[in-house]
Order: C-alpha cells, then structure tokens, then sequence
C-alpha cells in the first residue's frame, strides 16, 4: 500500500504539531480562499503553512463567503456570489484572491501563504511530472474547464492529450482559460512536494469541517493510491510506502481578539478543572453564551476574519487549546457549537 492514510490522527495537540515542524516534517493546512475563520488564523499565527484552495464559488462555499469581507461580525458584499473567484475584482484591477490573500500576509508575514496554483507555479517541473503521471490513471479524472469570461462548463474527458496539458491547463499552462485541474490532483502534488521537501516518508495535512469526512471515501482513497504509485514510477527518491496523517483542527477556535482573553481563559478553566464527561447541556449553554465567538457557526459569516487583525499579536490563543489533544479540543467546541444552536431553537 504506497499510500497509508491516518484519517483523524487527533491524539496530538497542536503544540505538536509546531513541534513536528521544527522537527523537519511537513505540516500543511490547506483552507480556501476567503475570510479565513479562527482556526485557520491559529495556524498561521503558529507558523503553520497555508495553501489556499482557489478555484471556488461564494454561493456554494458556505466556510469562507470569499464573495464577503467579514469584519466585526458585519458582511460587506465584494461581488456577485455566482462568480468564480478567480475571475471576480473588486477594485482597480485588484483581483478577489489577491484582495483576500494579501489581507493575511499582512497580519501573517512570517508564515508561508500562498494558493495551490502558485505552488504548483512555484515548482513547474514537479507539477508536470504529477500531471502528466497522473493524467491517465483514472477515467474521468477531468471533468471541468472553465472559459476566459469565468464560465464554467462540465464535460467528464477520460485523459487530456499531451497538448493539453502543455496548453490548456487554466492558470497553469493557460493564464486567461483551459480545463481545472482537480481536486485529486492538488492533493496527490500537495503530498509529493510535501515528502520531497521534507525528506519524511510521513508528512502531516491539517483538515478543516470538510477533508476529515471526503478523504474517507473508499474510492477517493483507491485513486489517490492508484496516482501516487504512478508518480512515484517517475519520482524514486518518494518513499514505497507514503503515511498520511489528517489532522483535524476545525475545533481549534478557542481563540480571540486579545479583548477576549479573560473570558476564553475562565471557559478554558472550567473545561480543564470539570472534563468534557462531566459537562451536562445546562452548563454547556451556560460557556457558550460566555465565548459567542467560539460557538458560532463559521457558516453564519460573522466569526472572526484576518480583516479583524492588524498583526498576529492581536489574536489571543489559549494555552489549554495549544496543549490538549486536538479531539478534546474539537469535542469541547463542538459541545459549545451544540449549544449555541439549542439557544437559538429556544
């Protein structure tokens, strides 16, 4: 099995996984182009890379509203949600991945963040190689090509021809049009330039709410073996066998501006000194009320946004959120999240 996937690897703790980078292995987090919700801001401030998923649509993705800019918990509209983010502007010229991502450099300027498309830019000759090996393996692997006005047409293609490739790839061999590289692709060329990079036959690729559930799909997993192992006949310094582990941290938003701080710590406190077992609904509604900005739903557009930092020392992160397991730590947000919506049924 060239391809051993560890999904919900949640016994460590993201002080872990800081560690593991100092350590020399490879943790990513690969979160979408938009207004980056707290969990993703605690990556970056940790100095964890992000690599930005861009191809996306703000009527269908309802974790980033890249369509908005969320500030103060008040949505102001950018652009027409029905647009492709990659062909919406916002003001001269100013494209919307460059108003959104430039927004986090700006508090984040130590930590990486870039998009999956100029990290392939970035290493050109490697993602050919992932491509090209790749291009073949599965049947239907291309089904969308979008054209130089942003529409968006399916069309399921067994295989591209060499041309193709070399031509017709939007924003990788083509600048204005051309067909989108998949999503299996990002992932299989994401995991090799992680194992190259880092030199480890382990790497680690943080999961938002979405990942930890699609990589389980059997079929997923059986495509992503079955392109792995081709690129690998074409890359031997890649390990026989490549042991992936998804690490879940959506629940990692026991987080805040510093204004925040006192009331985190005390629900931190309560958590710590009680244990999750021991927290009945009562006392659940009772901490949820006290940190709205932990138990509101991203889905609601109004948690907290880089566009409420001006740098990263304006964030407050919990100790006890740094240093617990990350499945204590995503089991206490979701107890909260529970709670904050049987408030809102009352």
């Amino acid at each position: 099995m060239p391809l051993e996937i560890k999904n919900n690897h949640c016994h460590i703790s993201l002080s872990d996984l800081v560690r593991l980078r100092t350590d020399g292995y490879s943790v990513l987090k690969s979160p979408h182009i938009g207004n980056q919700h707290p969990s993703n801001l605690v990556c970056a401030a940790l100095g964890i890379p992000l690599e930005m998923v861009s191809f996306t649509q703000g009527v269908r993705d309802r974790n980033f509203h890249p369509h908005l800019r969320i500030q103060s918990g008040q949505q102001e509209l950018l652009y027409q949600a029905q647009t492709w983010t990659q062909f919406a502007e916002i003001a001269d010229g100013l494209s919307a991945t460059e108003y959104h991502q430039n927004a986090v450099k700006q508090v984040f300027p130590q930590t990486e963040i870039c998009t999956d498309m100029e990290r392939m830019q970035q290493y050109p000759a490697l993602a050919a190689v992932v491509l090209h090996a790749t291009n073949k393996v599965i049947r239907g692997l291309w089904y969308r090509s979008v054209s130089s006005s942003g529409q968006v047409s399916k069309k399921t293609q067994s295989f591209l021809s060499d041309q193709s490739l070399e031509t017709d790839l939007f924003q990788f061999t083509n600048t204005d049009s051309g067909w989108v590289i998949p999503n299996r692709i990002h992932i299989i060329f994401d995991l090799v330039y992680q194992s190259l990079a880092s030199g480890r036959d382990t790497v680690y690729h943080l999961s938002g709410p979405q990942m930890v559930h699609y990589i389980n799909d059997k079929q997923l997993q059986a495509d992503l073996q079955l392109m792995y192992d081709a690129v690998r006949q074409y890359i031997p310094a890649l390990p026989l066998t490549l042991t992936v582990c998804i690490v879940p941290v959506a629940g990692a938003r026991f987080t805040g501006l510093q204004a925040d701080a006192s009331c985190i710590q005390d629900v931190c406190g309560v958590i710590a000194s009680v244990g999750l077992c021991n927290l009945n609904p009562g006392w659940c509604k009772e901490l949820a009320t006290e940190v709205p900005m932990v138990a509101t739903s991203i889905e609601t557009g109004t948690t907290l946004s880089q566009y409420d930092l001006q740098q990263a020392a304006d964030l407050y992160i919990d100790p006890w959120m740094l240093n617990s397991p990350l499945q204590t730590v995503n089991l206490a947000q979701r107890l909260l999240a529970q709670a904050a919506c049987s408030i809102a049924a009352e």
